[in-house]
């Protein structure tokens, strides 16, 4: 409970989904090794309902596409 609001409680920051699918494992507590059972996993505890095999792998083939190549110069090597 960061704020002290009591709204708040039970919600996390969520960082970026770019490059989802290289960043495993998922969750605050790295309990999850694949995108597929972090799909599964939100859609109960978010959703309140299984989600059907054809959703999950929509979801994950979208969570793919965020994949991408860093083109710039990293902070580090800045002069």
């Amino acid at each position: 409970n960061v704020t002290k609001v009591e709204s708040d409680r039970h919600k996390f920051k969520v960082p970026t989904l770019r490059n989802v699918a290289t960043s495993y494992p998922y969750f605050h507590d790295g309990q999850v090794t694949t995108l597929d059972e972090a799909v599964r996993k939100m859609g109960h505890y978010q959703l309140d309902r299984e989600l059907t095999d054809k959703e999950v792998a929509e979801l994950v083939a979208f969570l793919q596409s965020l994949t991408g190549h860093y083109m710039g110069t990293p902070v580090d090597q800045l002069k």
